[in-house]
């Protein structure tokens, strides 16, 4: 994470059980960092699903 505005993003996407906030499916810690560093943020990463493949699109799509 570059910047600390991510955080949300971060624990949005890996989910935070303290929080109760539920995270995309099959999203953890690697492939969170992975996409804050090529999106930037979460909605940023919403915005382009298009650019996934695989079982990982259709997890986020869903």
């Amino acid at each position: 994470m570059e910047r600390p505005e991510q955080v949300i993003d971060f624990l949005g996407m890996m989910g935070d059980t303290a929080d109760n906030i539920p995270g995309l499916p099959g999203v953890g810690e690697k492939t969170a960092k992975k996409f804050l560093a090529t999106y930037g943020s979460l909605e940023n990463l919403l915005a382009h699903t298009h650019e996934l493949k695989g079982a990982m699109k259709e997890k986020i799509e869903a």
